[in-house]
């Protein structure tokens, strides 16, 4: 059984086109780790989200990911792990 939540939680965010695209058609596990990201309040926050996961960006995500403004909406997204 497919998780809905992997194909319908894109398109449930309103993401500038970079990170919508970065996104793309990553597993559930990577969305979520980017929305955590991207929902962190500081750029040591984002840090340490990304360093604590088991979930490995190549660099350009990174600097997408650190480049982005503070999403504060995608933090209820990033908690619905499950």
């Amino acid at each position: 059984m497919t998780d809905e939540r992997k194909n319908t939680l894109g398109n449930l965010t309103l993401l500038p086109t970079i990170i919508n695209s970065s996104a793309g058609n990553r597993n559930l596990q990577e969305k979520e780790l980017m929305f955590e990201a991207l929902s962190a309040e500081t750029t040591k926050e984002q840090e340490e989200y990304l360093k604590g996961s088991k979930v490995k960006f190549g660099e350009n995500t990174k600097s997408i990911l650190g480049q982005s403004q503070h999403f504060p909406y995608l933090k209820s997204l990033a908690n619905l792990k499950g």
